[in-house]
């Protein structure tokens, strides 16, 4: 899932996140996109897993379980499509570090299921660029000595990531900060990733077999 219709000129697609920018929504994408893993698990999928291809332990290990778990296994992978999401993320810069930067925003876009979750951390989403913003942040919080970052986020664009273990006096102190729209949560925006389902069920191959002997043992009573 790289969220476009990335071989054929990048066109949006059922996956393209709200907002997301591509050929054919060039001021936004104006739809919620399709949660795959829920679709399917309704379909009755008997292994559900999300990761994306930062998280490429995770997901070779969830590969061999799905293949060996019975039943129909399903895996949505979160890929980079470099050339189509520069233009979808907002990504400027050169082209040589759009690989890169990609893999780094799957990794600050997602949590993982049933982990321990950091809360030592909030975004600065600005109004301008998060450059042109970065020094006045900064000196606003300057008393709480925090690590400022500037990150790429899936939901928000390219933003400021700041560190504190003093969340909620850092967010009251930006929401009088005209530089900063909003002040976003460690998980607001983000996707969940991990086995969202997980059991067995007879495939339909091994069921048709066992209805057919049924039969042929009622009819021939062999």
């Amino acid at each position: 899932n790289n969220m476009n219709y990335g071989m054929t000129g990048g066109q949006t697609a059922p996956t393209t996140l709200y907002g997301g920018l591509t050929t054919t929504t060039p001021y936004g994408n104006p739809e919620n996109p399709f949660n795959l893993t829920s679709l399917v698990a309704s379909a009755g999928a008997t292994y559900v897993a999300r990761w994306s291809t930062y998280h490429v332990i995770e997901l070779t290990k969830s590969i061999k379980e799905a293949l060996q778990n019975e039943g129909f296994s399903f895996i949505e992978v979160l890929s980079q499509c470099p050339t189509q999401q520069r233009r979808m993320f907002g990504l400027s810069g050169t082209s040589s570090e759009a690989p890169q930067r990609i893999l780094e925003m799957f990794l600050e876009s997602t949590y993982i299921r049933g982990q321990p979750l950091k809360n030592n951390y909030l975004y600065a989403i600005p109004k301008k660029t998060p450059e042109a913003v970065f020094k006045s942040v900064e000196t606003k919080l300057s008393g709480f000595n925090p690590k400022l970052k500037i990150v790429d986020h899936m939901a928000f664009g390219r933003i400021i990531k700041i560190n504190t273990e003093r969340v909620e006096e850092v967010k009251r102190s930006l929401k009088d900060l005209d530089d900063v729209e909003k002040v976003a949560d460690p998980l607001e925006g983000k996707i969940e990733l991990g086995v969202f389902v997980k059991c067995e069920r007879p495939e339909f191959v091994k069921t048709l077999h066992n209805i057919i002997e049924r039969v042929g043992e009622n009819r021939y009573g062999v």
